[in-house]
C-alpha cells in the first residue's frame, strides 16, 4: 500500500489514518526528501533566471514604491477593520499611523 496517496474519509474511523502512518517507512521518507530537494532546485533555478533580468532601483522609483506600500497598507487595514469591526475613526487612525510609519 502506498500511503502517500492516502485519502481520509469522514466515516469516523481513524484506524485507516493510523494504518497509513504505520506503513510510512524509510523509503517513503526518502521519496519525500527527494521531492523537497527537487522543489528547492527548481526555486534556485528560477532565482538564477530572475537574476539575469533588469534590476529595479527602489531609490529611482521611490514614488511608485511609496504608492504601492500605501495601497497595500490601506488594503490590509480594510481587512483588519472588517475583522475587528473598527469604527471609521479607529480605521482612519490605524491607516494614518501605518502609512506615516511605513
Amino acid at each position: 500500500q502506498n500511503n502517500l496517496n492516502y485519502v481520509p474519509t469522514d466515516d469516523g474511523d481513524d484506524a485507516d489514518a493510523v494504518d497509513a502512518a504505520d506503513d510510512f517507512d524509510a523509503a517513503d521518507a526518502d521519496a519525500v526528501d527527494a521531492d523537497v530537494a527537487d522543489a528547492g532546485d527548481a526555486v534556485e533555478e528560477g532565482l538564477e533566471k530572475a537574476a539575469d533580468k533588469v534590476k529595479v532601483s527602489l531609490e529611482l522609483n521611490a514614488e511608485s514604491v511609496a504608492a504601492a506600500v500605501n495601497a497595500f497598507i490601506l488594503h490590509k487595514v480594510d481587512d483588519l477593520a472588517g475583522l475587528k469591526k473598527y469604527d471609521p475613526g479607529i480605521k482612519k487612525t490605524v491607516q494614518d499611523y501605518s502609512c506615516s510609519n511605513a
